[in-house]
Order: structure tokens, then C-alpha cells, then sequence
């Protein structure tokens, strides 16, 4: 179901016109996106869409909606390849990585020593 709520912005306060907005519940907005509700939630709980959280529940704007999809259509963003690694990055992986599994075993050796 859609709901028309006029947005009572900051700007609006002061003395620029209120404007009607089209707020889209989450099922309405995946219907029109043709996406799963569960999809689109995630998606809103990532900030990858415009949304806001209202209690429990999410609000799309219509209008929001229309020129996120255009621009998401219109430009091709580019997916970041991270470089491969070098000898040294790896290194200090394998180094990091050891630090880690030795703070794990002061913990369970901590964890497993009886207390008096």
C-alpha cells in the first residue's frame, strides 16, 4: 500500500513549500522493484537503496526509488579488484593470523582454568 505523507523537512520550517511524498511500504516497493521482499530488506538494512526505517518497518519514497533505478541504469559502477598479494602482504597475514590463533588459545586456557 502506498501512503502520501507530507515531509516536514528543515527546509520546509524554514519557509520553503512542504512537499507531498510518496511513501512505498516494503511489499509495495519489492512488488513495483519485481524483487523479494527479503532481498529488498537487506538491501535497505545496507544502505544500498534509498529507505528509511519507521519503528520496525521500512518507507521507500517513490520518487527516491525512480532516480536511484535511473541512475543505477544509467551508469555502470565500476567493481573494485583489489591487487593480488605480495610476498610481504602475505606475510603479514600469516603473521596476524598467528597472533590471532595464540590470543584464541590464551583465552580457552584462561576460560578452562578453575576459579577458587
Amino acid at each position: 500500500m502506498a501512503v502520501k505523507i507530507i515531509a516536514t523537512s528543515k527546509a520546509s520550517r524554514n519557509g520553503q513549500h512542504l512537499q507531498n511524498v510518496e511513501a512505498l511500504t516494503l511489499d509495495v516497493a519489492a512488488s513495483r522493484l519485481r524483487v523479494s521482499t527479503g532481498l529488498l530488506n537487506e538491501m535497505a538494512a545496507m544502505g544500498q537503496i534509498p529507505a528509511r526505517k519507521l519503528g520496525e518497518d521500512w518507507r521507500f519514497g517513490r520518487d527516491s526509488l525512480l532516480d536511484w533505478l535511473n541512475f543505477r541504469g544509467r551508469y555502470q559502477l565500476a567493481t573494485y579488484v583489489p591487487p593480488p598479494p605480495t610476498p610481504e602482504t602475505e606475510r603479514e597475514l600469516e603473521e596476524f593470523l598467528a597472533i590471532l590463533k595464540e590470543n584464541r588459545k590464551a583465552r580457552r586456557r584462561k576460560s578452562s582454568t578453575p576459579t577458587l
